[in-house]
C-alpha cells in the first residue's frame, strides 16, 4: 500500500524541466475547451481521435467542424461515434465531404457538458507524417440563444518527439500514478483524451485521470491493469492555467507483475 501511495519521483522529476512555457499574451480563462486529442504513432493503421469538452458553463446547443488532410487521413461516416456527453441530445454527423466532419447537436434544456462529444476511428495513410486535425465554426449556445465564448484545442496524430523514460520498478496492478507539474494546470485541459494510457499492443486502457492539487494530477486504472508493459502518455495539450502548454510531450514505459 505503501509504494503504490506515493509519488512516482522519477516522473516527478523529469516533469520537472518539462516546462510550462509562460505566455504573456494568454489571461487565465474560465471559458469553456473544446479539443481534439493528439495522438502519437508512427505507423499506417487505425487510430483513435476524441473531441472533448468541459465546461461550467450550461449549454443548450452547439456544433463545430474537424478539418484534416485527407491525403493524410481517412475517415468515414462510419467511423464517427457521438459521445456520451451529447448522445441524449438530437445530433446530426457528416463526414461525407472530404476534409471535413460536421457535428450538431441540441437538448431540451441546457445543462453542463464535461466529457466526449464524437470519437473519430481515423485511418492513417502515411507513416511518420504529422496529420494536423483542427477546430472549425465552433459554436455553443445557452437556452435563450446566447453565444458562449470557447477556448479551443486543435489536436494532431504526428511522431513523438517528446521525452520518454522507463520506470524500471514492477508495479502492482492498481498502481496509480500521481504526476506534478511546475506550475498550476487548467482543470479542464485534463481528461482521457490529454493523459492516456496503452498497453504493449498500443490499445487504449480506460483509467480516471483526476486533479489531485493545482499542480498535480493522479492517474488511476478503472479496472486493474493486467500483467505486462504499458505507456502513460501526457500530451501537450495539458495547459497552464494562463492557457500555456507543455514544453514536451512526456511518455511513461511501466510493467505490471
Amino acid at each position: 500500500m505503501k509504494r503504490n501511495s506515493k509519488r512516482l519521483k522519477v516522473l516527478v522529476m523529469f516533469l520537472l524541466f518539462a516546462l510550462i512555457l509562460p505566455n504573456p499574451l494568454v489571461q487565465a480563462v474560465t471559458k469553456p475547451v473544446v479539443g481534439v486529442s493528439t495522438v502519437y504513432t508512427e505507423k499506417v493503421g487505425t487510430i483513435q481521435v476524441g473531441v472533448f469538452i468541459a465546461s461550467d458553463s450550461k449549454i443548450a446547443s452547439g456544433s463545430f467542424e474537424l478539418e484534416y488532410d485527407e491525403k493524410l487521413l481517412r475517415i468515414r461516416n462510419q467511423d464517427l461515434t457521438i459521445g456520451e456527453t451529447i448522445s441524449p441530445a438530437l445530433t446530426s454527423t457528416n463526414g461525407a465531404k472530404a476534409g471535413t466532419v460536421s457535428v450538431s447537436w441540441a437538448q431540451a434544456s441546457e445543462q453542463t457538458l464535461n466529457g466526449t462529444l464524437l470519437t473519430v476511428s481515423a485511418y492513417m495513410l502515411k507513416a511518420g507524417e504529422t496529420a494536423n486535425i483542427s477546430l472549425k465554426n465552433v459554436k455553443l449556445y445557452s437556452g435563450n440563444g446566447t453565444p458562449i465564448d470557447i477556448q479551443l484545442l486543435d489536436g494532431a496524430v504526428k511522431p513523438f518527439k517528446g521525452e520518454t523514460k522507463v520506470h524500471n520498478k514492477k508495479e502492482q496492478p492498481n498502481k496509480e500514478w500521481t504526476v506534478t507539474l511546475n506550475k498550476e494546470f487548467n482543470p479542464s485541459t485534463l481528461n482521457k483524451h490529454t493523459v492516456v494510457v496503452k498497453n504493449s499492443r498500443g490499445a487504449l486502457v480506460e483509467v480516471k485521470v483526476k486533479k489531485k492539487t493545482n499542480n498535480s494530477f493522479t492517474v488511476t486504472p478503472i479496472s486493474n491493469y493486467g500483467a505486462g508493459k504499458y505507456t502513460l502518455e501526457i500530451s501537450e495539450q495539458v495547459r497552464s492555467i494562463n492557457g500555456s502548454k507543455l514544453n514536451k510531450a512526456i511518455k511513461h514505459e511501466f510493467t505490471i507483475q
